[in-house]
């Protein structure tokens, strides 16, 4: 169950962003128009608080980056060709007896489509990873300056009696 909503909210965890900052003053705007005088003001606190929750969540992602590139960095001294890698694995294993260099070359044949495989899905998940930091830092900026402004000037749209 958990895991499911963990899923969910990272595949949408854009959406849900954009839409709890058009969320968080309007509430504040609604409570305001029906009396509370402050709670728009207070809703650019909370908008803020949001704000640095998304780049708490920005630097998550970062480390997921850093750690597929790493992974990508220790592949890479492997060609892109998963015959080639086969190849210099074979010759790192060529003066060993026959049913062994064939048990081997089996093994590095398996091992070589392995490591194209797992190249090709961290470089994948790299490409989707930058692309969703890249989104959600418009995000974290835009909902940080709105939250500071509404905070900052949310009392001037109430006019109260001095």
């Amino acid at each position: 169950m958990l895991k499911n909503l963990l899923n969910f909210i990272s595949q949408h965890v854009l959406k849900l962003a954009w839409f709890t900052m058009l969320f968080i003053p309007s509430i504040g705007g609604i409570l305001t128009y029906f009396g509370y005088g402050t709670a728009f003001a207070r809703s650019g606190a909370i908008l803020v608080c949001f704000a640095i929750v998304i780049i708490f969540f920005n630097h998550g992602i970062n480390r997921n980056i850093d750690y597929s590139k790493t992974v990508l960095g220790r592949l890479s001294k492997y060609s892109f060709n998963h015959k080639k890698i086969k190849e210099e694995l074979d010759a790192e294993h060529q003066y060993r007896t026959p049913v062994l260099n064939d048990i081997q070359t089996k093994y590095n044949e398996q091992l070589a489509v392995f490591i194209q495989d797992l190249r090709s899905t961290h470089s994948k998940a790299v490409d989707r990873l930058d692309a969703k930091k890249a989104r959600l830092v418009l995000v974290e900026f835009m909902s940080g300056l709105l939250g500071t402004l509404i905070w900052g000037f949310g009392d001037l749209l109430v006019s109260q009696p001095c």
